[in-house]
């Protein structure tokens, strides 16, 4: 089965406000640009074999865009994400109304910002890695997911407010991590896995905000050093130009949801992934 992805039409997407350190109102990202990153992103997904279906953007909500902090999607449910800045707020009910149009279950998550910040390991539902600290609580996740095993990260750098900044499960047990972005506690933790150290200058690039289609990785332009790293260990590495997405504080996954990880029940896909 072909992985599908939701993404965000981006012709209302801009930097309307400042609730990250990336965003400034006088950065201006490009729409024009914006939406020739966007464009190249999907063609680059569709060429490597993935689906991706697309929700319309909406006015006065530029961030709707980042579909990763719509929800965590877990087989035929959608655990929404409800914001921590009210500018991101109205967004809860758009992604809601889509996901029950496409045959998800929805199910509310207070003080969570979707798959942002919750990540599971590479095809192991059993293992959730949960980011805190800045967008999410450390216990959101708990009463949702309670057979799973739940590895609490907590973020400490304010340039990585979401986990997906600096955090990317892979395919064969590997993590992409920077790890100047957590906690001692957390750094120890992640020290336990089979993780990928990424250096500085890489992760402002974004380079562990990355689409994982198994052994191809998507990550953003410039990240020269964790290319070379990922490369020797097998991967096949895609980069594309998400300048003015960082400028938001996003990149290529940030621009994506996974919709369809550990799915192996019977709903109407047609009804789905419509492109």
């Amino acid at each position: 089965m072909r992985p599908n992805f939701l993404m965000c039409d981006p012709h209302f997407y801009k930097i309307s406000y400042e609730i990250n350190p990336w965003m400034k109102i006088e950065n201006q990202a490009s729409n024009s640009l914006a939406i020739e990153q966007w464009n190249k992103l999907v063609e680059l997904m569709r060429s490597l074999g993935a689906k991706v279906s697309i929700m319309q953007g909406e006015p006065h909500v530029p961030d709707l865009v980042f579909t990763a902090n719509a929800a965590l999607i877990h087989k035929h449910r959608a655990y929404l994400a409800h914001f921590f800045h009210p500018e991101r707020q109205p967004e809860t009910e758009i992604y809601r109304k889509w996901f029950q149009q496409n045959g998800f279950e929805t199910i509310d998550v207070q003080n969570f910002e979707g798959a942002g910040d919750a990540l599971f390991s590479w095809n192991d539902d059993k293992n959730l890695y949960a980011g805190y600290g800045f967008r999410s609580n450390q216990n959101s996740l708990y009463e949702a997911f309670p057979e799973t095993t739940i590895h609490s990260l907590q973020l400490v750098d304010p340039y990585f407010y979401h986990l997906d900044t600096c955090f990317c499960p892979l395919k064969n047990g590997y993590n992409l991590v920077y790890l100047p972005a957590f906690s001692t506690d957390s750094i120890d933790k992640i020290k336990k896995t089979k993780y990928i150290d990424v250096c500085e200058e890489d992760a402002k690039k974004f380079a562990c905000n990355a689409v994982c289609l198994g052994d191809k990785i998507i990550m953003p332009s410039g990240c020269e050093n964790t290319y070379k790293q990922l490369e020797k260990l097998g991967f096949e590495v895609y980069h594309t130009d998400m300048s003015e997405f960082i400028k938001a504080g996003g990149a290529c996954k940030c621009l994506t949801l996974r919709l369809d990880e550990f799915l192996s029940w019977g709903m109407n896909q047609s009804k789905r992934f419509d492109a």
